[in-house]
């Protein structure tokens, strides 16, 4: 089951995509579940990968470590992003 996913930063419920300053610097959101609704917090592999994509560097990859299911922020699926067919995975975003 699919359901909208939700990013935290020190427990607070915040926009994805944006530097959250905390009292110990800046911290990037972390979604909190998995769109198959596994719990991610504390648990998920963190990784980045590359993007040629005019205007940006790359992704950051949260990955389930229960279903394997990898979340891509920013989606793979934008216009000027190639990275859907360079993964040969089907994202799930947001």
């Amino acid at each position: 089951m699919s359901r909208r996913i939700r990013y935290t930063v020190d427990g607070r419920i915040v926009p994805p995509g944006e530097l959250i300053r905390t009292a110990r610097g800046w911290a990037e959101p972390a979604p909190t579940h998995c769109p198959a609704g596994h719990p991610l917090t504390g648990r998920a592999l963190v990784g980045w990968i590359p993007c040629p994509g005019a205007g940006r560097t790359g992704h950051r990859t949260h990955e389930c470590p229960e279903c394997g299911e990898i979340h891509y922020r920013p989606p793979l699926d934008e216009p000027l992003c190639d990275c859907e067919r360079r993964t040969g995975r089907l994202p799930r975003t947001d």
